[in-house]
């Protein structure tokens, strides 16, 4: 806690953590739902799942965006005549929260040869965590 915070807002933060040991009423989003979701993800950008299938999980505007980025993807691997089709393996997961109802991830993906990450905005709506921001970097 920042010392330029008065005496009663340390105090009220301190209650909070001691009431449910986070700053947070609202739990993170849980690192088995990321991981999977990044590997649908993923899984989406190179034509093996329909996005409509991550349609519960994401918002309307993270659709849009993955089709976008699908379609490059697509252009790229035609103008470069890749053809390689790899399966990937979620690793490490990186997660914060940036306010109560936001948090942010990012998920290494492996393949046999080559690495990518996938990253995320989540925001908590009707009581379960939707990703509004997906980038693959």
């Amino acid at each position: 806690m920042p010392p330029d915070f008065p005496a009663q807002t340390r105090s009220r933060f301190a209650a909070i953590r001691a009431a449910n040991g986070t700053l947070w009423s609202i739990p993170d989003p849980s690192t088995r739902f990321v991981r999977t979701l990044a590997l649908h993800v993923f899984e989406a950008l190179h034509c093996t799942r329909s996005i409509a299938q991550l349609s519960s999980a994401i918002s309307v505007a993270a659709a849009r965006d993955l089709a976008t980025q699908r379609a490059v993807l697509r252009e790229r691997e035609a103008m470069y005549h890749d053809v390689r089709r790899e399966a990937a393996i979620p690793g490490r997961l990186h997660l914060s929260r940036t306010n109560e109802r936001c948090a942010e991830a990012a998920v290494v993906l492996h393949m046999k040869q080559r690495a990518c990450v996938l990253t995320f905005s989540f925001e908590w709506v009707h009581g379960r965590w939707r990703a509004c921001e997906i980038w693959l970097l």
